[in-house]
């Protein structure tokens, strides 16, 4: 790089556009995180699920009474998650990302995205084409 007298090594992010394909939706909106931290709260797809829309996700909140449309899958290994990918009806991304690979991944099984407006999903979808980004919180405007 120019006046910094190193050459950077860059790691760039994507995907093998290969690997991911579309497939028959099953009409679910998909919640998919590996582990409940700070900004992975399951706040969201429960309630979507409480306003009756068909929910799968890897975990949702604790204490709480589960709707019968909100099916908990668990961690999964990754040929298996791409499957519940392909097939979801929305990726749902409220998550705020880095960046978000896993919204690409929807993008190339052409799976739409709808999320929050903020960090790397705000950077990936484009608004009105690709996906719906609403204002963080506005759990109607996701339903």
């Amino acid at each position: 790089m120019r006046d910094m007298r190193i050459s950077p090594r860059v790691i760039g992010h994507g995907i093998d556009f290969a690997e991911w394909q579309p497939a028959k939706s099953d009409g679910s909106v998909l919640w998919a995180k590996n582990r409940m931290i700070d900004v992975c709260q399951p706040d969201a797809h429960y309630q979507l699920a409480r306003r009756g829309l068909p929910v799968v996700s890897t975990y949702a909140p604790a204490n709480v009474t589960l709707p019968d449309n909100l099916q908990v899958i668990g961690r999964q290994e990754p040929d298996a998650m791409k499957d519940y990918l392909a097939q979801a009806g929305v990726y749902l991304s409220t998550v705020k990302e880095t960046f978000g690979i896993q919204t690409l991944e929807a993008m190339a099984c052409g799976v739409p995205v709808v999320g929050w407006n903020y960090g790397g999903t705000a950077e990936i979808i484009t608004h009105g084409h690709d996906g719906l980004l609403v204002k963080v919180g506005d759990y109607d405007a996701l339903y």
